[in-house]
C-alpha cells in the first residue's frame, strides 16, 4: 500500500499546483474531495487511471515550458 504514496502524493500535488489547486485539480480528475484528499495525504496511493491524469497535467506544462523557451530562438 505504501510503495505508491510518495510518489502518488508528489504528482498530485505538482499537478495541483499548475492546475491553481485541488478544487481544480479534483474537477480535472474527476473525483470526490475525499478521495483526493486521501491521496495527496498518502493515506492511500492513487489509482493508476488517476496517477496517469496528473502525470499528464505534468507532462504537458512542460511541453509548454519546452516550447516557449524555444519560441524566442
Amino acid at each position: 500500500m505504501d510503495s505508491g504514496s510518495p510518489l502518488g502524493t508528489s504528482v498530485l500535488r505538482r499537478a495541483s499546483s499548475i492546475l491553481g489547486g485541488t478544487s481544480q485539480l479534483r474537477k480535472y480528475l474527476r473525483v470526490s474531495a475525499l478521495s483526493l484528499s486521501v491521496w495527496m495525504a498518502g493515506a492511500e496511493p492513487p489509482p493508476r487511471d488517476v496517477f496517469l491524469k496528473a502525470v499528464d497535467v505534468i507532462v504537458d506544462a512542460e511541453i509548454q515550458k519546452l516550447r516557449r523557451g524555444t519560441s524566442g530562438d
